[in-house]
């Protein structure tokens, strides 16, 4: 597998031409904004690293999904953004989604096919994109395949991030091809400007839950309506609060006991809206920040966990969250509802765990605090190799 290490003498770097030679440097950055908190920690984290010169045009997906990617309505939209900026980055976040978004028009969910790439004569980055596939639900098609090969292959860097993602597009395209050229970079959630100390004890605990819109996804989560009354009971019997990432998160419970302390309810959603923004999107990990340790069900629930050194058990109900545990040395603070029987009875004796057993809680400080410093030499390696791609001076 590549790393940043392996290849800095051999990135590919411009000379200027089509950059802007005087004024802000302009970067289209292509992402999910303003509707989930990790996506948004995702792309927000990356422009800390750069200059603050540099014009960041915030570009929602959204936009081409309106109109089902379709070529002839979205390309007047890449080319006044090819024409407005001085390159795209794509991502963080995960971009590279299979299932319903096979239904879009260029077979996969990002609005570029081999038509609406010629039109970008900018250098694209690719920034840690996710592999992002539900269980019991299609994985990427034919067709959004081939477009995702010649995005890497239009690309002057394409990475993806550490949650088991390269090996996943290993399945897909062969390891000898194009793969080759996948960079894998930690996950832009995972780094922050700083971190929580470590504690001798953790009390106080939050619950950072994941529900669908679509049933079948929460179905193969093992999410059924008396898996979720349990995860109630869970929470109320921990002391737990909620943490709801996405609007969706604020339906997860049932029976909203003890709602007012436990369950963040839905007239509260429109006052969260505002932390959904470059200038806020810190104070919506509020909980991280503040409380002692967690139980995450939601991939950036696990990574901006670990980025901020809170420790956490991942409640597994995607092959990503699980991934990403066993490839970073968390195999003891995951519990996957999809092969585990008896998982509901190893969450409470792992959650107890945390709270209650000294070796337990620093074994997880000892792997996440040599983990952050894995990680943070591994990103920077790559904002730099993205500097010299882009011509950017700090």
């Amino acid at each position: 597998m590549k790393y940043m290490g392996d290849i800095m003498s051999s990135v590919p770097a411009l000379n200027g031409d089509g950059l802007r030679k005087s004024g802000r440097m302009k970067i289209c950055h292509l992402g999910n904004y303003g509707k989930n908190i990790g996506d948004n920690a995702a792309l927000y984290n990356i422009r800390q690293f750069y200059p603050k010169s540099i014009e960041w045009i915030s570009c929602d997906l959204g936009k081409f999904h309106e109109r089902r990617n379709d070529v002839g309505l979205v390309s007047a939209m890449i080319k006044e953004l090819n024409s407005a900026c001085d390159a795209f980055l794509i991502g963080g976040g995960g971009m590279i989604q299979g299932g319903a978004m096979n239904t879009l028009l260029t077979g996969w969910n990002l609005p570029f096919n081999e038509k609406t790439l010629a039109l970008i004569d900018k250098p694209i980055i690719c920034f840690g994109l996710g592999v992002n596939l539900f269980r019991g639900m299609p994985g990427l098609s034919e067709v959004g395949v081939a477009n995702l090969r010649l995005l890497i292959e239009k690309s002057a860097l394409f990475s993806v991030r550490n949650d088991g993602s390269r090996e996943t597009l290993e399945k897909y395209i062969p390891i000898n091809q194009i793969i080759d050229k996948v960079l894998e970079v930690p996950d832009p959630g995972l780094i922050f400007a700083s971190q929580k100390d470590r504690k001798s004890v953790v009390k106080k605990g939050f619950f950072q839950p994941a529900k669908n819109g679509h049933p079948k996804i929460n179905k193969h989560r093992n999410m059924s309506d008396d898996t979720r009354v349990f995860l109630e009971r869970f929470c109320i019997d921990n002391s737990l609060i909620s943490m709801p990432h996405t609007s969706k998160d604020f339906n997860f419970f049932i029976n909203k006991m003890g709602a007012k302390d436990l369950v963040k309810n839905w007239r509260e959603f429109k006052p969260w809206l505002h932390l959904l923004s470059e200038e806020r999107y810190l104070d919506s990990l509020g909980c991280y920040r503040e409380l002692d340790y967690c139980v995450a069900m939601r991939g950036h629930g696990q990574l901006i966990s670990c980025g901020l050194n809170v420790p956490s058990i991942s409640l597994s109900t995607q092959d990503k969250v699980f991934d990403f545990a066993m490839k970073n040395g968390y195999k003891d603070y995951v519990v996957d509802t999809y092969d585990q029987n008896d998982w509901k009875k190893i969450l409470i004796e792992k959650t107890k765990a945390l709270r209650n057993s000294k070796n337990y809680l620093s074994e997880w400080y000892d792997i996440n605090e040599a983990n952050l410093k894995i990680w943070r030499k591994e990103f920077l390696e790559f904002v730099d190799a993205t500097k010299v791609t882009l011509c950017i001076n700090d």
